[in-house]
């Protein structure tokens, strides 16, 4: 339930309840279900702000999973825990973090492009936008090569955003676009949001953004980038 609530946006829902089942899941000694529940709330936490708390809960997360022989959720663990240390501002520390996961998952027989986008997430993040730009666009090449198509276009939309930030905004427009029409065409709504989404700021930033065919999604994007401080009407 908490899962599912938080996933509707009721975050403080979730916390809630995962406040009041993670205490019951200690005491009734069920560690793959308490490594699960910290895991999850752990990642709201980061979505909240609190990043010191999900660092700590990734990290009880994935010792909690390695103690009950679940590899594959350990290695997801360590690299989310990546993601909440480069909040913390700790970029060397991140990195190593994705390095590691990306081995052990790819020893695991399992995808670790996952690490590679949250490095260069990591990288944008620490206000590395041309490190990020460069390094987006190689891991794309490399996921396309690979057969991770999906992969490799997330890669390029977190290039369009590196892009952005350097100020090369025509190529993070084609970018941005190119990654929306191929989620649209492979049933991703999230991928396409997240590509219209960046899209519009481009646009924004260029000069060239028609509010009449933006449509229903485009105007509530919109709506998202006014409460961001983008006064974009």
């Amino acid at each position: 339930r908490a899962v599912v609530v938080s996933n509707l946006g009721r975050l403080d829902e979730a916390l809630e309840i995962f406040g009041r089942v993670i205490p019951e899941l200690r005491r009734s000694s069920r560690p793959p279900d308490l490594a699960r529940g910290v895991a999850n709330r752990a990642t709201i936490h980061l979505a909240r702000g609190y990043v010191a708390d999900a660092v700590r809960g990734y990290e009880e997360a994935e010792s909690l999973f390695d103690a009950t022989g679940q590899a594959f959720a350990a290695a997801l663990a360590h690299e989310n825990l990546g993601c909440a240390v480069a909040h913390l501002g700790d970029l060397p520390r991140a990195l190593a973090l994705f390095d590691d996961a990306a081995r052990r998952l790819a020893a695991l027989g399992h995808d670790a492009s996952a690490p590679l986008l949250a490095r260069a997430e990591a990288l944008l993040l620490a206000g590395l936008s041309a490190d990020a730009a460069t390094f987006s666009s190689g891991a794309a090449r490399r996921l396309e090569a690979a057969g991770s198509r999906a992969a490799a276009e997330g890669a390029r939309l977190i290039a369009a955003e590196a892009s952005r930030v350097e100020g090369d905004l025509h190529a993070a427009l084609e970018l941005a676009r190119n990654a929306r029409e191929w989620f649209a065409g492979g049933g991703s709504g999230y991928g396409e949001r997240a590509g219209r989404g960046e899209g519009i700021r481009c646009g924004y930033d260029l000069g060239e953004l028609d509010v009449e065919e933006l449509g229903a999604d485009g105007l509530m994007l919109l709506q998202m980038l006014e409460e961001l401080g983008f006064h974009v009407w």
